[in-house]
């Protein structure tokens, strides 16, 4: 007899159900199921291994606990480290004076050249005003 038993299910924390199946594999698909996730995103905590008993007597079923993982938070732009990009940018709309900052044109330069070569891409980079 396979069954589930929902603990605790709320969305964006960490939920849990208690299932049950003829072996360990069944009981953890049958969560798997309840929660609807994959395996990669649930700790497993196996309460009982269960039994076959002698003949089907005195059968058990297995039973595990699985929870939810919670999701990393994601990177608030306060907490990323500055791209060159956007040092480049930054860089740009502070010296928006009309005329050209020399190590400015060299590092907007040496970025595309980091970008290219972390592509695969093999290319000439060059500047010019005008």
């Amino acid at each position: 007899m396979n069954s589930i038993d929902q603990k605790q299910v709320v969305p964006n924390q960490n939920a849990s159900v208690k299932s049950s199946g003829k072996t360990v594999d069944d009981a953890i698909a049958n969560g798997l199921s309840a929660l609807n996730t994959t395996k990669d995103r649930v700790d497993i905590e196996i309460v009982k291994e269960g039994s076959r008993g002698i003949l089907g007597i005195g059968a058990e079923d297995a039973e595990v606990v699985l929870t939810l993982r919670p999701e990393p938070e994601p990177e608030t732009p306060a907490d990323a480290e500055p791209t060159p990009e956007t040092s480049v940018a930054e860089a740009a709309s502070e010296s928006d004076t009309g005329e050209f900052d020399p190590e400015l044109v060299q590092r907007a330069e040496q970025v595309l050249r980091d970008l290219m070569e972390k592509m695969g891409i093999d290319a000439t980079i060059s500047s010019r005003i005008g």
